[in-house]
């Protein structure tokens, strides 16, 4: 089906990220045997793995997993005709089927982000009561209690928005600053107006709305 995709030029992903989650399956669900194991169905495995990177152009990824493989020194003539393998089907394998992305971490982030794990945080922080923030959330709180400057770029639904309220208490609950000013920019009128909505409901502060069609 994949093949047929790339003939065809179409944009359809769907067996390109269903292949990439099988190696991901396979290298999840059978790391130790496929890692560390010198039986011939382990070193098919490694071998299928490191080709089906390369075939979806993701030869960065083909050689970064196979570094992983075969690392105990006394596998040292192993490692070696593995490498030499690797070598081999990156140079031959990399063709027309290749998925048209900088990177299989780019192509993760833009395709299969649905599928990527999350594991839960583990460490609650006493700044937010309602449930545990992931390790970034934490280091961004820690940035807006040190008044820095930050940048976070994340996935919809990953908790910006939520976040952000801490910045506004931060100013709006600023005893010795009265005069500070939050600006939130949202991509969509929708969006606009349930953050009104939600920033009103919390602060009960004095707020504008400006769109290109509604200024309040």
């Amino acid at each position: 089906g994949w093949e047929e995709d790339r003939e065809a030029r179409s944009g359809n992903m769907k067996f390109a990220i269903q292949t990439f989650e099988c190696v991901r399956s396979v290298l999840t669900n059978h790391s130790e045997m496929v890692r560390t194991s010198t039986e011939p169905v382990a070193s098919q495995a490694r071998l299928d793995v490191v080709t089906t990177l390369a075939q979806l152009g993701f030869v960065d990824a083909a050689v970064s997993t196979a570094s992983t493989f075969l690392t105990d020194p006394k596998q040292k003539a192993k490692r070696k005709e593995l490498d030499e393998e690797v070598a081999d089907i990156c140079k031959t394998f990399r063709s027309k089927l290749s998925v048209a992305c900088r990177s299989s971490p780019h192509f993760q982030l833009e395709h299969m982000g649905h599928l990527l794990p999350r594991p839960p945080p583990k460490t609650k922080d006493p700044r937010i009561s309602t449930f545990t923030p992931d390790e970034w959330q934490r280091r961004l709180l820690d940035a807006v209690d040190d008044r820095a400057s930050v940048l976070v770029c994340a996935p919809t639904s990953s908790g910006k928005t939520f976040i952000s309220h801490y910045c506004m208490d931060k100013v709006m609950g600023d005893a010795k600053n009265k005069d500070g000013v939050v600006v939130f920019v949202a991509p969509t009128k929708a969006l606009i107006n349930q953050i009104a909505a939600q920033v009103y409901g919390a602060f009960h502060s004095a707020f504008g709305i400006y769109t290109d069609a509604y200024r309040h």
